[in-house]
């Protein structure tokens, strides 16, 4: 169940990937970028499969694994609200998961997309922090969120700031 729930979700996200790097060597300044049908279809196939993980296999090793994927999964669907309890179920589950930091990586993306800016930013922030000596790649994601932020909000300076940091990470 879990394999099948993991191939999903990866064919899923790569038809992702692949749509918005089209999208954004096609697009004009006016289209808004939505998620192919099939992707949303297979991101909600995976996301059952995860479920009955989490219903008949509680005491799985892939609890956690299952956990955030359902919540990257609703993250790509726009479903924020569903992602963010997901992430948050996994942090309080599992405080010694190795997916912790990931994770917050992911529910700090998911409260700046619902407007809550300071939790969100908070988020990201401590990730970096926590992460700038041992996961280097995670704490340039985070990082990388913070400017894309404040590039949105046209706060240059801090949008500089934090590309820096990202880049020479």
């Amino acid at each position: 169940t879990f394999y099948n729930a993991q191939r999903l979700f990866s064919d899923a996200e790569d038809e992702v990937f692949k749509s918005r790097r089209d999208f954004l060597e096609k697009s004009g300044p006016v289209r808004v970028f939505t998620i192919p049908a099939t992707a949303r279809q297979k991101f909600q196939s995976s996301i059952e499969k995860n479920s009955k993980i989490l219903t008949f296999y509680p005491d799985s090793k892939w609890v956690d694994d299952a956990l955030l994927m359902i919540g990257k999964a609703y993250f790509y669907m726009e479903d924020d609200v569903r992602a963010e309890r997901k992430f948050s179920e996994l942090t309080v589950q599992f405080p010694q998961s190795d997916l912790i930091l990931e994770s917050r990586l992911w529910l700090g993306k998911s409260l700046l997309r619902q407007k809550k800016i300071e939790a969100g930013l908070k988020q990201l922030d401590d990730l970096f922090a926590a992460t700038l000596e041992s996961d280097e790649d995670l704490a340039g994601l985070a990082a990388n969120e913070m400017a894309q932020h404040y590039f949105g909000l046209n706060d240059y300076v801090l949008a500089e700031k934090y590309y820096s940091l990202a880049a020479v990470i």
